[in-house]
């Protein structure tokens, strides 16, 4: 059973932890340029998260030059409950927890109330949880406390750089890299994912984001050997000749299960390919 956050309750949470600590910082107002930026949310969803927090009356918002948004209350007094059911919708068991079942269990089955309890129990510790221990809990991992025994994070970080020709040059390649949309993304790099082997399948493309202007492609991935994975692209085109130029990309990979520098040789020339057809 996976009791992680989808990607919309992630980012409502990480919303709120950078503007609870701004308002620390004595910081007025963000944009949600800055939000997107110091977060990592991608900017094409940023404001769908965001209307979820102003929804939920955990954060205000003005528009205009001066405008921007911040915390509606003091982070003491907004729980993980509240930021969890922004993003998710209320945390609740939505149907039987055993299905349909034998014709006796009609109304009702063996495991409901125990469910039940174990439902209001989550409800209860997410209540105890105010946004300001996060941000304590955020300040003490940037001064190097510890690492827990079972820390979610576990697959290392490995950086590299490819390259490799486009048939086209080097003006009309950087222009269709200019144009690549997510979903031109996604069209060229889930031929790789599901071709991708791992010890118990393929990889499965989750979201794709395009942060920093466009500049940076952003692959979560969900690994069947290691739970979800990413995968940042920041690809950049030079000239080679007349008819002809070269696509570099940086690769920031976090995945275990993979041959990691096949993987991202076959996106770059996934990547290339999509540009001779835009």
């Amino acid at each position: 059973m996976n009791l992680s956050l989808s990607r919309r309750g992630d980012y409502c949470v990480r919303a709120a932890l950078h503007l609870a600590r701004q308002a620390d910082a004595g910081v007025p107002t963000t944009k949600i340029k800055e939000i997107v930026a110091a977060m990592d949310i991608p900017a094409s969803f940023a404001s769908q998260v965001m209307a979820d927090l102003v929804k939920a009356k955990i954060v205000n918002s003005k528009a205009g030059r001066d405008g921007g948004y911040w915390l509606a209350r003091s982070a003491g007094q907004v729980t993980l409950l509240e930021l969890v059911e922004a993003g998710e919708g209320t945390v609740k068991a939505e149907r039987c927890a055993l299905g349909d079942g034998p014709c006796r269990w009609d109304t009702v089955c063996p495991l409901h109330t125990d469910w039940q309890e174990t439902v209001a129990a989550v409800r209860r510790q997410l209540r105890t949880v105010t946004l300001d221990k996060l941000v304590a809990e955020d300040r003490a991992i940037e001064r190097g406390r510890p690492v827990p025994d079972d820390p979610h994070r576990k697959s290392r970080a490995v950086t590299l750089q490819d390259r490799c020709t486009v048939e086209v040059a080097a003006d009309a390649a950087a222009q269709a890299l200019a144009s690549l949309s997510e979903s031109d993304i996604v069209a060229a790099v889930n031929p790789v994912l599901s071709a991708s082997r791992t010890p118990h399948g393929a990889l499965e493309l989750a979201i794709c984001s395009q942060i920093e202007g466009g500049r940076v492609i952003v692959l979560e991935v969900v690994d069947p050997t290691n739970g979800l994975g990413r995968i940042e692209l920041e690809p950049t085109v030079h000239p080679e000749d007349s008819s002809r130029s070269t696509l570099e990309v940086k690769a920031l990979v976090r995945l275990d299960s993979v041959d990691v520098p096949k993987l991202v040789r076959q996106l770059s020339v996934a990547i290339a390919r999509a540009l001779e057809r835009l």
